[in-house]
């Protein structure tokens, strides 16, 4: 992987993502539903055949953000851990964090907050990048039992003083919705972590929301990854998003 470059990113349909830094393996909420086209479900003997540490993310245990076979495959692997969000039990390559940790798992740090919704939103700090990954974490409508904590964990996630290079945000609902008060959400997370760019996410089949997103918080000057169909693909300097021609994660 090239030194100018921290990670490389594809999307793989509503919040699932690959990447790639120069270190390791990421695959964020890979859950069974929606499906994905043959041409962007990763292959597990190809990802393995790397030699790169291998870590899974599943913020919680909905259809759209975990698939247990993903799970069985990671305990089988060597070099290889499968984090889950508020279920499951340790064990294994498996290790469950709950909301409210603080704690170092191999080479990187892991700090958790309680999602709106249901299980995590995580601060991941790897020695070569820090992601925020927000899961199910938003301010999905304007109701107080979103609002008040989602702006508690603003505060929380402030003191722990890792700034995201990168930050995965929830910007529309699985049923076609993209309220204010989850623009508000995103924006409020912007402002207070202000991370060096964002990944857009959660809106499978409204992909569109993606450049709305980007329209709604231009004014914040942070770059937005210019999401607009599965597969797409980008790597990422610190800075901008620079697209990659084909499905080459990794």
């Amino acid at each position: 992987m090239p030194s100018n470059r921290l990670i490389r990113i594809q999307y793989l349909e509503h919040s699932s993502f690959l990447c790639e830094t120069d270190h390791r393996l990421l695959l964020f909420d890979i859950g069974r539903i929606p499906a994905r086209a043959r041409d962007i479900d990763p292959d597990w003997d190809r990802l393995t055949a790397i030699g790169k540490p291998i870590l899974l993310l599943s913020s919680h245990d909905h259809a759209d953000h975990f698939d247990p076979a993903w799970q069985r495959l990671c305990e089988q692997t060597t070099g290889c851990r499968f984090i889950a969000g508020e279920f499951s039990r340790s064990g294994g390559n498996t290790i469950r964090v709950n909301p409210g940790e603080d704690r170092l798992i191999d080479d990187f740090r892991v700090y958790s907050v309680a999602a709106t919704d249901k299980g995590i939103a995580v601060l991941l700090q790897f020695p070569e990048i820090t992601i925020y990954f927000g899961g199910d974490h938003a301010i999905w409508d304007d109701l107080p039992e979103f609002r008040k904590p989602y702006r508690t964990s603003m505060d929380r996630l402030a003191r722990a003083g890792m700034k995201p290079d990168l930050a995965f945000l929830p910007v529309g609902t699985s049923d076609g919705w993209q309220e204010d008060a989850l623009i508000e959400g995103c924006r409020l997370f912007m402002t207070r972590l202000a991370p060096h760019g964002v990944v857009p996410m959660h809106a499978h089949g409204y992909e569109e929301f993606y450049q709305s997103f980007f329209e709604k918080t231009a004014d914040l000057g942070i770059p937005v990854a210019p999401i607009r169909h599965s597969g797409d693909c980008f790597d990422f300097n610190g800075s901008a998003f620079l697209p990659v021609l084909g499905t080459s994660v990794p």
